[in-house]
């Protein structure tokens, strides 16, 4: 008998769950409560992105401005000169150069493109380059193919940013599956640009 009203009185006192392991719905709490990984993750990607001002202007870091100048201070004259000899926007040469060499005249990549505006040799046979490592021969090539490609090939804005890039096949290739603003040169070109026009003087 005695033992049975001590067994009531103890489910009474202390009802299920009492005696959980002490820290164990602290844990769980902890759990619930902490960020998720992937937000976590979210945040420092946001981090890495182009910053934006209001009215949604893109903030181009360091680099990039950087560049422009660096670009501008060796070679500005000769892109402005011949940019204007050609009706071409010279700040679209110079974000041009800057997205293809960095602005480094002996840069040449792995399908043979060379110097400043990342002349392939045919292009820049095509154009009258005889030194494509020469940096007025390679701006003045490379403008001259900008010229052509709207003037010949009837690309116009970003679909002669992807013809420059992709070659007139490609391009044609390319545009008739795609919007051209959404090509990733178009893109890189057109972020760079924005700089140049904030940051690069007439």
């Amino acid at each position: 008998m005695r033992v049975t009203i001590i067994i009531v009185l103890m489910m009474l006192c202390f009802p299920p769950g009492s005696f959980a392991v002490p820290g164990a719905r602290h844990s769980v709490t902890a759990k619930l409560s902490r960020p998720s990984y992937s937000g976590g993750y979210v945040a420092r990607g946001v981090e890495k992105l182009p910053r934006r001002e209001s009215g949604g202007r893109t903030v181009v870091r360091g680099g990039a401005r950087e560049t422009l100048i660096n670009i501008d201070k060796q070679y500005g004259d000769e892109i402005r000169r011949v940019a204007r000899l050609y009706h071409v926007d010279w700040r679209r040469v110079a974000a041009i150069v800057a997205v293809e060499s960095g602005g480094d005249p002996r840069a040449r990549s792995d399908k043979g493109a060379m110097g400043l505006m990342q002349l392939m040799p045919a292009t820049a046979k095509d154009m009258g380059v005889v030194d494509p490592w020469d940096p007025r021969q390679n701006i003045r090539g490379g403008i001259k193919y900008l010229r052509y490609l709207e003037d010949e090939e009837g690309y116009r804005g970003e679909e002669c940013l992807v013809a420059y890039h992709e070659g007139p096949g490609g391009a044609s290739a390319y545009l008739r599956r795609n919007n051209p603003g959404n090509h990733f040169y178009v893109q890189r070109v057109g972020h760079v640009y924005n700089a140049a026009k904030e940051v690069l003087d007439e």
